[in-house]
């Protein structure tokens, strides 16, 4: 009786074993490949959604911010320059115009950043950008309110018994805030850095929905965080200090 058994079963088992890997991989192999087309629109959903229309778009808005900065300090400092070594004869173009406006609104992203909360956990980034947008209109004042007021009215005159004062005082107060504001300014590329870390942590892995949410735990991320809070503790001491709008 055992050997007819070894007998059935050395002459079936091979074939049967045959026909069950061909049936494991008709079924298997289309099964993976779902598996893998899945998994690779999930990242793909995931990737649309937080980095390039999240983190991306919020550095593109950045960037602008710190540029319309930058070339609108050189311009001031070359006015100035240009009205300390030419005095009345500096050109009332480099006073009345050649600025960057900002009249386009600079967008604070703030769907943008709910996403980026969503990953990280925290809103300093929100925080640090609205900053930015505020220090970005102050300095807008300094340069073409304060200082090309204070040079169209020493070269050109105003209205009534208006106090001009002296060019050099003009230069020497000028030069001292226009240096001031670019001390500020260059804090904000601390912004921009960190979050193109971010950008960089989350375009160099694929990530599910799982891994996602362990995403704020990574050492790069809590560190982002800690360098935005160290730099800008005192702004954001203020900022939320400020008592909110009653409605």
């Amino acid at each position: 009786m055992s050997d007819n058994v070894s007998i059935i079963f050395s002459t079936y088992a091979q074939p049967i074993a045959t026909v069950l890997g061909a049936v494991l991989v008709l079924v298997g192999a289309p099964l993976f490949g779902i598996l893998v087309y899945f998994k690779q629109k999930e990242y793909e959903t995931i990737k649309q959604r937080y980095l390039d229309d999240g983190i991306a778009v919020i550095i593109r808005q950045v960037e602008y911010s710190l540029d319309v900065f930058q070339y609108n300090w050189a311009h001031s400092i070359h006015l100035l320059r240009t009205y300390r070594d030419l005095g009345v004869n500096t050109p009332s173009e480099l006073y009345n115009s050649g600025f960057i406006s900002i009249d386009k609104p600079i967008s604070l992203e703030a769907s943008r950043h709910y996403l980026l909360l969503e990953i990280i956990g925290d809103k300093v980034f929100f925080n640090v950008h609205q900053l930015l947008t505020a220090f970005l209109h102050d300095a807008d004042n300094l340069f073409k309110v304060d200082l090309c007021s204070a040079i169209r009215l020493s070269l050109e005159g105003g209205k009534g018994n208006i106090s001009i004062s002296p060019p050099e005082e003009i230069f020497n107060a000028f030069i001292q805030k226009l240096n001031e504001k670019h001390d500020e300014g260059q804090l904000y590329f601390a912004l921009l850095g960190n979050l193109k870390t971010i950008e960089s942590l989350f375009s160099n892995k694929q990530f599910s929905y799982k891994m996602l949410s362990k995403f704020r735990n990574k050492t790069e991320v809590l560190k982002s965080i800690t360098d935005l809070k160290r730099i800008f503790n005192d702004q954001l001491t203020k900022f939320s200090s400020q008592p909110s709008e009653q409605t």
